[in-house]
């Protein structure tokens, strides 16, 4: 499946889920529901904010979805998440915030708690975000867990060395952490990319 029907799919559910869950009465009475999108649209999360815009807006296409939306981009920075968010709330009466990564996204729980607004996250590594406050909700899988099953894996299948390659960042970190821990065989080698990398054939060679 095509990445931007998963984000798609993703998004929309868990929309409608929110919807669908706050009261009933509250939504029927007011006129216009509204979604703020916090995304990394420049700087080096900006591949990841727009497969996720172009997802959501496949999914609000195809649901003939009829809330309203409004998007800011990030930068992806906290800051910049930060800035956005403000910018949101100033300049609309937001329902539901989604965001993702988790260097964005941390930093606008305190943001969403004080005004009493879920807040949605993707691409977010920190595990204990969706216990973070009663409006924090995850739709990611935690590299805990995507660690241990990797490791798992290599484990049953017996094999006896691993390298382990990962991105930059919080999830990167918790894999590789996660995966140490439970791997039985050798790891020959570690390297960290950087988010906007696509040449990996150094790491690959330094494997041989």
């Amino acid at each position: 499946m095509n990445k931007k029907w998963i984000w798609a799919i993703l998004i929309v559910i868990v929309v409608l889920s929110l919807i669908f869950v706050n009261s009933k009465d509250e939504i029927n009475n007011k006129e216009d529901f509204q979604v703020g999108l916090v995304l990394s649209l420049s700087g080096p999360g900006a591949s990841l904010g727009e497969d996720f815009l172009n997802g959501f807006l496949i999914g609000y296409e195809k649901q003939n979805a009829s809330f309203e939306y409004f998007i800011e981009d990030s930068e992806s920075t906290p800051t910049g998440g930060v800035s956005a968010l403000n910018k949101l709330l100033a300049t609309n009466d937001i329902d539901v915030i989604a965001s993702l990564q988790s260097a964005v996204v941390m930093p606008l729980i305190d943001i969403a708690e004080a005004n009493s607004i879920p807040l949605i996250a993707a691409a977010i590594a920190r595990d204990d975000f969706a216990t973070s406050s009663q409006y924090t909700f995850k739709m990611y899988p935690q590299a805990s867990i995507e660690a241990k099953l990797a490791a798992d894996f290599a484990n049953a299948q017996k094999y006896t060395k691993a390298g382990i390659v990962t991105i930059n960042d919080a999830f990167g970190t918790n894999f590789k952490d996660v995966f140490l821990q439970h791997f039985a065989g050798e790891v020959v080698h570690q390297e960290e990319f950087l988010v906007t990398e696509r040449d990996f054939r150094s790491a690959i060679s330094a494997m041989d």
